[in-house]
């Protein structure tokens, strides 16, 4: 419950003189069950989405952005290459160089 959780941070912030960012406070509601009687502070702080440790995830854990931004940045790579003209043979090996390093990333 997210009155009850919030009570227990301010215990902690009491004792140990802390406070809580509201404005950075970002919450990802887990399962389907609706959230009742919310303090006012909580309810634009509701995210579909949120980033962890560098990785983003929402409801349904690993979020498909990861995906994308894993995407983008080959492709933006790919584009940088391209303008330089490598030979068939340096094509390859970067190529080649991209499946080892997707292999070796394991979502």
């Amino acid at each position: 419950d997210i009155v009850e959780s919030e009570t227990i941070i301010n215990k902690f912030c009491e004792c140990s003189a802390s406070k809580i960012n509201y404005q950075k406070t970002e919450i990802l509601q887990l399962g389907t069950q609706q959230w009742n009687h919310l303090p006012t502070w909580v309810q634009p702080n509701i995210k579909k989405e949120i980033k962890l440790l560098g990785v983003f995830i929402d409801n349904n854990g690993f979020s498909q952005t990861n995906n994308q931004m894993i995407e983008n940045k080959y492709t933006q790579t790919i584009g940088l290459w391209s303008k330089l003209k490598l030979s068939i043979e340096a094509k390859l090996q970067i190529v080649k160089s991209l499946a080892n390093l997707k292999s070796m990333v394991s979502w």
